[in-house]
């Protein structure tokens, strides 16, 4: 067929005048975590996510009003501010968004980290998007195995338990001067004055994380490990140093595998 210049004039006229449409959402899941001090907002109920998704159809400020997905068309304009609430959306559904406080960017791509704080705001809740309800009945079945255990927070004199808490707490002891040197003066400077490489702080993660010391599970995958003072009081990092622990079995069931150490079977 022969376009005419006229007619190829009025086909780009016609594309221009086309209303821009934005990706649809990208398919997120939900991850619950507990780093600690290094938790913003003492780790309140908020979420947490990639940059990428911040200003997408993904994560956006809701609009005023009735509706508020109306920004969602135009959401590069309506970026989500820390601190405040934000739409959350796990999927291109509007039944999958949700309003919560963002605190900033954390995870890689893929998911949506969330605090156990906000996992017991949210998981009684009726029609919750299928991520939060995946996670939430995840939490609910590792809470109710870790209640049918040994709570040692609640019986650290228990003979499976002493000796743990008694050793958790010396961990948290040593390390807790070092961590606040070191969110003092800054990773850089800390690392400098520090003779001990083992103990130098994480350039990328902070002060919370190691920089030297990881570990590695069966699938290859490393981490830096979490140091024993980054946690707040009444936790204790795990042995694996992927979380912090509490006698709060809805918190502890953020890691199973690793919390677990603190609760031995009876």
């Amino acid at each position: 067929m022969r376009v005419t210049p006229q007619g190829a004039m009025l086909a780009l006229l016609m594309l221009l005048a086309a209303p821009a449409y934005a990706e649809d959402a990208a398919t997120l899941t939900v991850t619950t975590y507990d780093d600690g001090v290094s938790c913003p907002g003492d780790c309140d109920a908020h979420v947490v996510f990639h940059n990428q998704y911040n200003g997408t159809r993904n994560a956006f400020l809701p609009a005023a009003g009735a509706d508020p997905l109306v920004n969602r068309a135009n959401a590069a304009q309506f970026k989500c501010v820390r601190g405040e609430a934000c739409v959350v959306c796990f999927a291109e559904a509007g039944e999958s968004c949700i309003i919560a406080i963002y605190r900033g960017t954390g995870p890689p791509r893929g998911r949506v980290d969330v605090t156990p704080a906000f996992m017991k705001e949210w998981c009684d809740k009726p029609a919750l998007p299928e991520a939060v309800t995946t996670e939430c009945k995840r939490l609910k079945q590792n809470a109710a195995s870790l209640a049918a255990r040994v709570n040692c927070f609640a019986e650290p004199a228990h003979e499976k338990c002493k000796s743990k808490m008694e050793s958790g707490a010396a961990a948290k002891a040593a390390d807790a001067p070092e961590f606040q040197k070191c969110v003092a003066v800054g990773v850089t400077k800390y690392n400098a004055q520090q003779s001990d490489a083992n103990l130098h702080r994480s350039l990328s993660a902070g002060c919370a994380y190691y920089e030297n010391q990881r570990e590695t599970n069966s699938a290859g995958v490393s981490w830096q490990k979490l140091s024993p003072g980054a946690c707040r009081e009444g936790f204790f990092v795990g042995p694996n140093g992927t979380d912090c622990c509490s006698g709060d079995t809805m918190q502890a069931a953020v890691d199973f595998l690793e919390c677990r150490a603190f609760y031995p079977k009876p």
